[in-house]
């Protein structure tokens, strides 16, 4: 039978503690957040949807078509509607 050393077992006992720990701390920490609750609101909405945002065209050619892979340049208007808003 082959003998290994107390140094190499400690090893071996130390690193099975090691992984023992970090098992058992991750399931831990996967149940208690499972069971905390999250914040789904609509945070982003707003009430009746008064804000409007209308994007169009701002290039002209002779046609009145834009061609695939062409760069546009695009003019965004937001309506508010009297809505607080701070970024679109």
């Amino acid at each position: 039978m082959l003998k290994r050393s107390h140094k190499t077992r400690n090893r071996y006992i130390f690193t099975g503690l090691i992984l023992l720990t970090l098992v058992f701390g991750g399931l831990f920490t996967a149940f208690f957040l499972s069971r905390q609750t999250q914040d789904v609101r609509n945070q982003a909405a707003v009430d009746k949807g008064l804000v409007k945002i209308a994007v169009t065209p701002n290039s002209q050619t002779a046609d009145g078509q834009i061609k695939a892979g062409e760069p546009v340049l695009l003019d965004i208007s937001v309506n508010t509607g009297g809505a607080n808003i701070d970024a679109v």
